[in-house]
């Protein structure tokens, strides 16, 4: 069984006991969990900017001279906090109990996403992104997901941040020894991002997409998440898996959505207002920005679903948006009148707040485009959101995703937190909940049922594109 979670720790949350690694942990022993996948916002780094002393003096300075002076104020005392905070988020993180009891028992996979750099990194206007104070910042957040997410050597990545020289700190550094590295991540040598490629047992394998390292703004209105590079990675090992004669699974995992409601209106008031949510907008693969990327990622798929052996399939696998969710991608590949259909299944963060109702309202409305019609000389594409097995268009509540194997194909089964909900009237219950857990043994807590939304990872049937 795979399992995917995104965690986004808050410090309310590591305050108190999160729930939702309490019903994981009673799941994983009705069944065994063989992987976990962790999809981004392990870490909540948002308040470097306040916790850290010389970069909030930076952060207060007006604007039009925060950006013009930030190579000034970053010195070695910048570092020494940076690397202080980031160390000090990983171990409070890793050592909270609900994480370490589950994460004990299951080998993990992980990606970073915005939050554990710092909120909008890579989606943020080029002056602010490339900034030096950003730049350097972006390097230390990356050298501490090196470490603890990817399980990599430390001094491979130490060298690499820009300060201005001093010679007693520079030795220091250089002669510190190399923490000791516990075998290579599953990266290839020759690329700077960490995209991720897994190959399990029976067919199934597992493609975990950076969508954070080469993530750039380059004007206000253009900008890519991967380079040409990655793709071009991406699409090879896709390619490699076509001749193999057995059905397969692909699962490709992306930090945020291939495909999601948003509403054009609002997103062009929101750019033209350089309005701070802005980033999340250009965060989705469903920003017109993307749409070039986007359509590649799904071509890919639907190439190697239409050319493999019969009975493949491939399923993406997304989160970031604090919610469960399904989606459907019908793929029409050139010279063909048939479609072929690629999945995408959303979860939440497992201690992530669900949406405001009114944000759930408006998504649901008119205004948010549920389905796009793509048009692309690789193939048209119809991507539409498709209700969950209980009828609704969304889970929400705090959940994680669970990829069960079955006799020809998956299970997805959604496992939500019904004790997470945004309505008043249950913040009580909550409350009573989290208290009641206090003094209990982390294994022996009884909780209420949680919500179980299952269904059947489709094979891709080949029908006519409506």
């Amino acid at each position: 069984m795979i399992v995917l979670i995104r965690l986004i720790f808050r410090r309310k949350i590591i305050q108190k006991k999160s729930i939702g690694w309490h019903y994981m942990f009673n799941e994983m022993k009705k069944n065994p969990y063989h992987l976990l996948i962790m999809g981004g916002d392990q870490i909540y780094a948002d308040p470097l900017f306040s916790a850290c002393e010389t970069v909030r003096h930076w952060d207060n300075l007006p604007k039009d001279i925060k950006w013009a002076t930030s190579a000034e104020y970053f010195s070695y005392q910048t570092v020494e906090e940076l690397n202080c905070f980031y160390f000090k988020m990983y171990i409070t993180c890793w050592a909270y109990y609900g994480t370490a009891a589950v994460t004990a028992c299951v080998p993990s996979v992980m990606m970073y996403d915005d939050h554990d750099i710092f909120d909008g990194w890579g989606s943020l206007d080029p002056h602010i992104n490339d900034s030096p104070m950003m730049l350097n910042i972006f390097k230390v957040a990356k050298k501490y997901f090196f470490l603890f997410q990817m399980q990599g050597d430390l001094s491979s990545v130490i060298d690499k941040i820009v300060v201005p020289p001093n010679p007693m700190i520079t030795s220091r550094m250089k002669d510190t020894p190399p923490l000791p590295s516990y075998g290579e991540p599953a990266v290839l040598a020759d690329q700077g991002p960490f995209n991720t490629y897994l190959d399990l047992t029976g067919g199934t394998s597992v493609c975990v997409l950076d969508l954070r390292t080469e993530r750039r703004m380059f004007t206000h209105n253009e900008g890519i998440v991967m380079t040409e590079n990655s793709f071009q990675h991406y699409e090879a090992w896709v390619a490699r898996k076509i001749p193999i004669p057995m059905s397969q699974q692909i699962f490709v995992v992306c930090t945020v959505p291939i495909h999601y409601p948003d509403c054009a209106p609002m997103n062009y008031v929101m750019d033209k207002a350089h309005h701070n949510l802005i980033d999340d907008v250009r965060d989705h693969y469903s920003a017109v920005i993307h749409r070039a990327e986007q359509t590649r990622l799904v071509h890919a798929l639907a190439s190697f679903c239409y050319n493999a052996f019969t009975g493949s399939k491939a399923t993406i696998l997304a989160g970031d948006v604090h919610v469960g969710a399904y989606s459907t991608a019908y793929v029409r590949l050139p010279n063909t009148e048939h479609s072929v259909l690629i999945e995408q299944f959303i979860s939440s963060g497992i201690a992530a707040k669900p949406p405001p109702n009114f944000a759930q309202k408006m998504m649901k409305s008119p205004v948010f485009r549920k389905t796009e019609k793509i048009a692309s000389p690789g193939g048209a594409i119809i991507m539409k959101m498709e209700k969950l097995p209980d009828q609704q268009l969304f889970l929400s509540t705090s959940n994680f995703l669970c990829l069960i194997p079955t006799a020809f194909s998956y299970d997805a089964l959604w496992v939500g937190n019904p004790t997470r909900t945004d309505k008043s009237k249950n913040k009580s219950k909550k409350t009573n909940l989290a208290n009641s857990m206090a003094d209990v043994p982390f294994d022996s807590i009884v909780l209420p049922t949680p919500i179980y939304l299952r269904h059947l990872i489709n094979t891709p049937r080949q029908q006519k594109f409506y």
